[in-house]
């Protein structure tokens, strides 16, 4: 794929910030997704880097099981694949991606709430 020594770096680096590269014969983007394990108020961040093509496109993840499986994902939206390609592709990944924040902060907001409601007993605070 021509990629050079720097763009390789990115694509397996530590860091995991938010990036897109544009080069000469593919993008790179480099982005996370989180899980969540409720019971132990665990959030865990999984770094994930593709490369795409014209033709193809490359997800490098670790499997995060059913929360957030874009092979399955992909596989499951071939249809759709077939007709709108890479574009398409990397559409249902990030989709995927934005999901995983969503459902955290939805867990995050009915948390809040019912710590509020047991700290308060529904009760509004006075200045009394």
């Amino acid at each position: 794929m021509d990629l050079d020594d720097l763009a390789l770096r990115d694509l397996i680096a530590e860091d995991r910030r938010a990036k897109f590269e544009e080069l000469s014969t593919a993008r790179l983007v480099t982005t996370n997704a989180v899980t969540l394990d409720p019971d132990a108020a665990e959030l865990t961040v999984h770094s994930i880097s593709m490369v795409l093509t014209d033709r193809a496109m490359i997800c490098l993840v670790d499997p995060l099981g059913e929360q957030f499986n874009p092979a399955k994902l992909l596989v499951q939206n071939s249809q759709h694949l077939a007709d709108g390609g890479v574009e398409c592709a990397l559409q249902f990944v990030l989709g995927a991606v934005i999901n995983s924040y969503e459902r955290v902060v939805e867990w995050l907001e009915d948390s809040s709430d019912q710590l509020a409601d047991a700290l308060f007993e529904e009760r509004p605070l006075n200045k009394n």
